[in-house]
């Protein structure tokens, strides 16, 4: 399966996926990995590991134009938003092939602004018992396309939004990988 990884900052998850596939636990190939973000970690990553990469000028008029076509032209399988912090309104053509990880169990805690520790600390404001994470399918909206697969965990009295992310981060990243790894079960 061909790859394509969009990332902002770290990409811890990325490099999540780049191991599975090194280990052999998932069949793929990264193609191609974009960031919104020059200085991200992630580039270095992909930089180090001999993946093309591309940077996308999120202020430009133009970036939802220029991350279709570039999509586009790469013939990618599945396109991955690895913590792409960036809405994105994508072409017809490349609907159905790109799947985002949001860590809440969707649709509580998601939508416009609701990204990383932001969710986590809603979830301990509003004192909610279980948090999770969940992958679905992008569409033109905020954390809604179909749900492909969640995790769930309880959240206990004693947790922060730090403690919080630290219990959902691994199983965001494990839970990716199962959905990659089982794309053509989830396909429409």
């Amino acid at each position: 399966m061909k790859l394509g990884i969009m990332l902002s900052g770290r990409g811890s998850t990325y490099e999540a996926i780049h191991q599975a596939i090194l280990k052999k636990q998932l069949k793929a190939e990264i193609i191609h990995v974009v960031s919104s973000n020059l200085n991200a970690k992630g580039l270095i990553y992909a930089q180090d590991h001999q993946h093309a990469h591309s940077v996308i000028d999120t202020k430009s008029e133009f970036q939802h134009e220029k991350l279709n076509q570039l999509w586009l032209s790469k013939n990618v399988d599945l396109i991955v938003m690895a913590g792409y912090m960036h809405f994105w309104n994508l072409a017809p053509e490349l609907e159905g092939k790109v799947i985002n990880l949001h860590p809440s169990l969707i649709p509580a805690f998601s939508g416009k602004g609701m990204f990383g520790m932001h969710v986590h600390k809603a979830v301990i404001e509003k004192g909610v018992k279980f948090s999770g994470c969940t992958v679905h399918l992008v569409d033109r909206e905020y954390d809604h396309g179909r749900i492909l697969d969640q995790r769930c965990i309880a959240v206990e009295s004693t947790d922060s939004p730090e403690s919080l992310a630290a219990k959902i981060g691994p199983l965001e990243k494990s839970l990716l990988i199962q959905v990659i790894s089982a794309w053509n079960s989830y396909r429409l």
